[in-house]
């Protein structure tokens, strides 16, 4: 049960004779009810659908429940008039912000008439989220934060799908077993070259480190026309996979790499960016696959962005003017469909040692099934971390939370 706050209310003149509202409170018994169901209000962009109804529903029932035990329980019904479904559906470039809120007024009455089929008690709608009086008070809300250095903005990976053309959280995600290639490329390193293993050969373009394991052996394997280095943990199973032919020249531990630079194929795009490549230490390399180096694209997986060691140099090439000056032709495709142009170059310049197929889990929309991926963004935070009457705001909302009860029975059970 929420702890909600104990106010008294005084009566006014002839109120009981007044339909019993007031300041969109309900009376009852010359009292004021403060119980509240509030509602998630539905996009305003279209009939409503089987989810609408089923949702009303089932809130209609808990209203009925209360009200034939002398109870109102006020439904807070409203519409989002907001926000990328809305967007999405209004295809008119020009006065787009005036065409979004015609859409959405349409769409108000529209929604409004389909919940006056349904014989629910509380069935109109009470605010709607384009209303000025609203808009401003989240303006006043958010430049409050603002002045007072509880905003921040951090650029860090959202998972992407193309097919929304928006940002998922991790509940919207699915994962599905697929059957998808690994790819072993050496990159040169001095005068050797290490061997780095990938799933996700379109997000190489985004490399920015190599991570490699401080505590564990490294072979320099010497071919007929290379030195290769890799973890030793894996040497037997490495030499049957590549099908290398040559002998052992040296071995290397692994603190040598420590922020030691390597070359990359796209040398363009890195003197472009002002970047360098370096190895970096990780602790989590799974030494039983691969080759002992992981391929590091911060801006294009949540573990690596973890792990880079500077997240304020991070860069999203697919994301920059290189793309437009020099890569136009790259512009506008999907990155999944990069790795076929990736591939044919890398092949192109003998990068590849062997390309193997592997089955593993990968991210899929719940909407549309289709992959999704990590993409790095500027996001917007609310920085807890300050003090309100000598405690730390985050440890105040963190023993609020702990005094909420979510078990409804309990709540049903208080009141009826």
């Amino acid at each position: 049960m929420l702890n909600l706050p104990k106010k008294k209310y005084f009566m006014q003149a002839n109120l009981i004779n007044k339909n019993l509202l007031l300041n969109n409170y309900y009376l009852l018994n010359n009292k004021i009810c403060d119980l509240f169901l509030i509602d998630g209000p539905p996009f305003s962009n279209g009939s409503f659908h089987i989810g609408h109804i089923l949702n009303k529903t089932i809130k209609n029932i808990l209203i009925n429940t209360f009200y034939y035990n002398n109870i109102i329980l006020l439904s807070n019904n409203g519409s989002d008039c907001h926000g990328l479904p809305i967007e999405q559906l209004n295809n008119i470039d020009k006065f787009f912000f005036l065409n979004c809120r015609n859409f959405v007024c349409k769409n108000i009455k529209l929604q409004k008439k389909n919940l006056n089929n349904f014989f629910f008690l509380n069935k109109y709608y009470s605010y709607n989220t384009m209303e000025p009086k609203y808009e401003s008070l989240q303006y006043k809300f958010f430049n409050y934060l603002l002045i007072k250095n509880i905003i921040n903005t951090e650029k860090i990976p959202i998972l992407w799908c193309f097919k929304c053309s928006s940002s998922l959280s991790y509940s919207e995600i699915v994962y599905k077993k697929i059957n998808s290639s690994s790819f072993y490329i050496k990159i040169k390193f001095d005068i050797y070259y290490i061997i780095i293993w990938t799933t996700t050969l379109w997000s190489l373009i985004n490399n920015q480190a190599i991570f490699f394991t401080k505590n564990i052996l490294y072979i320099i394997y010497k071919t007929k026309n290379n030195y290769l280095i890799f973890s030793k943990k894996i040497f037997y199973k490495l030499l049957k996979i590549l099908k290398l032919n040559g002998k052992i020249f040296s071995f290397l531990k692994g603190i040598y790499f420590f922020f030691k630079k390597y070359n990359l194929f796209f040398k363009k795009i890195m003197i472009f960016f002002k970047k360098k490549n370096i190895l970096i230490n990780n602790y989590y390399i799974d030494n039983n696959i691969g080759s002992g180096f992981i391929h590091c694209s911060p801006s294009n997986g949540i573990e690596d962005y973890d792990l880079f060691y500077n997240k304020n140099n991070i860069v999203n090439f697919y994301n920059k003017k290189y793309i437009i000056i020099y890569l136009k032709l790259f512009s506008k495709i999907n990155l999944f469909y990069f790795s076929k142009i990736l591939y044919k170059f890398l092949k192109k310049r003998n990068i590849f040692l062997k390309i193997e197929k592997i089955i593993h889990n990968f991210m899929f929309c719940w909407r549309h099934k289709k992959p999704i991926f990590y993409y790095l963004s500027k996001k917007i935070f609310l920085n807890l971390n300050f003090f309100y009457k000598k405690k730390k705001k985050k440890n105040i909302l963190l023993n609020l939370i702990k005094k909420i009860n979510f078990f409804a029975k309990i709540f049903i059970k208080k009141f009826i």
